[in-house]
């Protein structure tokens, strides 16, 4: 027995892999039989996938198939095709993450610093409906445009593995308490800033 489609191939969680888990069995002499029940199987835990059938009898040519979906837990993992007699096809699937569809503030949040000073980075994760993280996602970061509010070391950043995005930000020169963002389409976090007063510069 040994794997003729769908190996490697990954899908997002909840998602059905694009083609089909399918094996070839052949006898001793390399000619295909039908015929016979090939049965699949997945991890029991973590990442893995549901099956159209645990089993499937090869055709004709010797084929058998089964359709694959991934569960909701991100991972790489190993489904098993097996005959009677204890040969064995492995396939190679990857379940990714699902589209981000939230973001929240995980670090530098709140803070208060002296103006014209640097916060501690600014630091938010992305994650998908399953609350798996999500890499690759472009994060936009923004400050107020007047009063009180502070210079970015960056307007984007992208997400890590981890689907964290971080930037650095500096106090302006105006005293006061305000909200800087970090956005993803269709969702907000937001950071508490407060740009503190000066050591004394002057006395009149």
């Amino acid at each position: 027995i040994a794997t003729s489609g769908g190996t490697p191939q990954s899908a997002p969680v909840n998602t059905q892999f694009a083609t089909a888990l399918q094996v070839t069995v052949r006898d001793a002499g390399n000619n295909p039989v039908s015929g016979v029940t090939v049965t699949f199987a997945v991890p029991a835990t973590g990442a893995s996938a549901g099956l159209s059938s645990s089993t499937a009898t090869t055709d004709a040519s010797g084929v058998a198939s089964v359709t694959a979906t991934a569960n909701g837990t991100v991972g790489v993992y190993s489904v098993t095709a097996s005959i009677s007699g204890g040969a064995t096809a492995t396939f190679a699937l990857t379940n990714t993450a699902g589209p981000a569809t939230t973001i929240a503030a995980t670090g530098g949040t709140p803070q208060s610093v002296p103006v014209f000073t640097g916060f501690d980075t600014l630091q938010v994760t992305v994650h998908d409906a399953g609350n798996n993280p999500v890499a690759g996602v472009t994060v936009t970061f923004a400050a107020p445009t007047t009063g009180p509010s502070a210079v970015l070391s960056s307007g984007t950043a992208t997400t890590d593995a981890l689907g964290v995005a971080s930037i650095t930000a500096t106090a302006n020169e105006t005293a006061g308490g305000y909200d800087g963002t970090a956005s993803i389409p269709g969702a907000t976090a937001t950071f508490s800033l407060t740009n503190r007063a000066g050591e004394p510069a002057a006395i009149t």
